[in-house]
């Protein structure tokens, strides 16, 4: 099984996105962003003139949008070099005065190791434009080959500000793996929780099960529910096997109540 049936992929037009949460269990009703309008200046126009000139500055610097972002050791020990990404705007997100711009980048280098990335830039309205104030180009990664986070919806009832809701995973040994990225736009900064399992499957591509005991084949997918704003969500698995794992908002961020996910790889 390919990561495409796992995750379910939310399409966006060029001027605007409009999400579709309900696919990962985020309530429809409290999903959409906010939008600052006011007399004059860039915040009287609308969301696609606001998203269009918002993306501008942000990336003004960037040649076709392309960022160069520098690499970083990981946990293991292990080394992650440059990597560069071609953006594209989501949306922006108001907050009070301050606007949110969420883009989805994909990476130039394709191969199998290599994934996307989600970048925040907050900016201040100026006039006719916006300055930026903060930049995170790679606050969280998308999935294998370079591509872009998956299922990427925002949503205003997981906490007390928006909550960037994105997908990343892959393929490894006809084993299929899937985590979500929660991202909160909080004022000063946005903070992210990575790697939440959110499906697994051991069928390979051809059918066969990836298993090397020879166990059988196992598909569980899971979503976002029963949430308690700003303190706590459940990820509601189902598939060959029925379980619930419980995460409670600590210090700004979703922690597992549970030491290892049945779902992790």
């Amino acid at each position: 099984m390919t990561l495409s049936v796992l995750l379910t992929v939310t399409s966006c037009d060029s001027a605007r996105t409009n999400s579709t949460p309900e696919a990962n269990g985020i309530d429809p009703a409290n999903a959409a962003g906010g939008n600052a309008l006011t007399d004059s200046g860039i915040a009287a126009q609308h969301a696609p003139a606001q998203l269009a000139e918002a993306f501008r500055v942000a990336f003004a610097d960037h040649r076709n949008a392309e960022l160069t972002v520098a690499g970083y050791r990981e946990p293991d020990g292990g080394i992650v070099s440059d990597q560069t990404y071609a953006f594209r705007p989501f949306s922006l997100e108001w907050l009070g005065g301050t606007a949110a711009l969420i883009s989805l980048g994909r990476n130039l280098d394709d191969s199998h190791v290599s994934s996307g990335a989600l970048a925040i830039h907050y900016l201040n309205p100026t006039g006719d434009s916006f300055t930026v104030i903060g930049s995170w180009p790679r606050i969280v990664d998308g999935a294998s080959f370079g591509a872009e986070p998956l299922a990427v919806a925002v949503s205003r009832s997981l906490a007390e500000y928006p909550v960037v809701y994105s997908e990343g995973g892959g393929t490894w040994s006809g084993t299929t793996c899937g985590w979500a990225h929660l991202v909160e736009l909080r004022p000063g900064q946005p903070i992210a929780t990575e790697g939440i399992p959110i499906s697994h499957s051991n069928e390979g591509a051809d059918g066969t099960v990836a298993t090397l005991d020879g166990g059988s084949a196992r598909t569980i997918e899971g979503r976002i529910g029963n949430i308690d704003r700003g303190r706590s969500f459940d990820v509601i698995f189902t598939g060959t096997e029925r379980f619930v794992e419980r995460y409670a908002y600590r210090n700004h961020r979703w922690m597992p109540t549970v030491r290892e996910s049945r779902a992790a790889c």
